[in-house]
C-alpha cells in the first residue's frame, strides 16, 4: 500500500494540487511528507513564493520536535 507521499509523486497532477495535498499534510504534522510534496510541487513550479514559504514552515516544526542535542562533554 503506498503512502500520501508515494501517491503525490505517482500523480502527475499540477503543481497547485501539489500544494495543497502537502498544505494538508502540513496542518495535520506530517512535516517530512509535507515537505518532500512542496518540493514536488516547486520542481513544476520553480520560486513559487508560497510554497517555498509554506515548505520552511514545515521544516521549522520537524525541527522543532527533534530531541535536542545532548551536552554529554559537561563542565
Amino acid at each position: 500500500m503506498f503512502g500520501m507521499l508515494e501517491r503525490v509523486r505517482r500523480w502527475s497532477g499540477m503543481a497547485s494540487d501539489r500544494r495543497r495535498i502537502a498544505h494538508a499534510l502540513l496542518r495535520v504534522g506530517r512535516y517530512e511528507e509535507a515537505i518532500a510534496a512542496y518540493e514536488l510541487a516547486l520542481q513544476q513550479r520553480p520560486g513559487w513564493r508560497e510554497a517555498a514559504e509554506n515548505r520552511k514552515i514545515a521544516r521549522v516544526r520537524l525541527e522543532a520536535l527533534a530531541p535536542p542535542e545532548s551536552d554529554a562533554g559537561g563542565t
